[in-house]
């Protein structure tokens, strides 16, 4: 079985901001707390692979917001703050 990544890559940009959203803040907190509990368990130097997964989690959470977070109208990079705005702060189209 392959994968089609094409039709992959277009199903991920047609899903809701709100969807985007929430991946990557859960991604962020795995990542956060796996960083936290694999920094306690190395001590000083951050050599558990716990560590390196909750690092692994933050940069994929931050290319998913790079990759996906856009307006879906013009492409503008959306805030990364919080939940999906209302509207774009570019070209003011209303957002789902």
């Amino acid at each position: 079985m392959w994968i089609d990544l094409q039709n992959l890559w277009l199903k991920l940009q047609h899903l809701p901001l709100r969807t985007h959203a929430i991946i990557r803040n859960v991604t962020m907190l795995i990542g956060a707390i796996s960083l936290f509990i694999g920094s306690s368990l190395s001590g000083p130097d951050i050599t558990h692979p716990v560590a390196w997964i909750g690092i692994a989690l933050l940069i994929v959470s931050y290319l998913w917001m790079i990759l996906f977070y856009k307006c879906p109208f013009c492409g503008t990079r959306l805030s990364s703050f919080g939940f999906p705005q209302k509207s774009c702060p570019l070209c003011r189209s209303k957002l789902h």
